[in-house]
């Protein structure tokens, strides 16, 4: 009977701990495609990398080469907060490795949210 209660509690214990496999983000270079109301695509290079243990991101267009480091893994979620553009993307790991979902931009007068895929 101990036994019985000993593994009903662990099944409890793991649903609600909310376990999930995490996804790991792969490192690499992305093409990123935001589109746009009027179904123009911006599209611009994403390098993904680790530094001291820590996922980051280069945003590459042209020349440019700008940091983003404020990057949050939850399972297949991924959360990248932009340090410019007041904005930020909410994207899931899909099976193939890329993601898809939205960037977001807000400001005082405006708020945006428009697909993106990165491949």
């Amino acid at each position: 009977m101990m036994k019985l209660f000993s593994g009903i509690f662990l099944l409890l214990f793991f649903f609600s701990t909310g376990l999930t496999a995490q996804t790991k983000l792969r490192t690499g270079w992305y093409r990123a495609s935001v589109t746009r109301p009027d179904d123009a695509r911006l599209i611009f290079n994403i390098e993904v990398t680790e530094k001291n243990k820590k996922t980051i991101l280069y945003i590459r267009n042209g020349a440019e080469r700008l940091l983003v480091d404020d990057i949050k893994q939850k399972g297949d979620s991924v959360f990248i907060e932009m340090p410019f553009f007041e904005s930020s993307f909410k994207l899931k790991v899909q099976p193939d490795q890329s993601l898809t979902g939205k960037w977001i931009k807000g400001t005082s007068t405006k708020y945006l949210e428009l697909p993106v895929v990165f491949q």
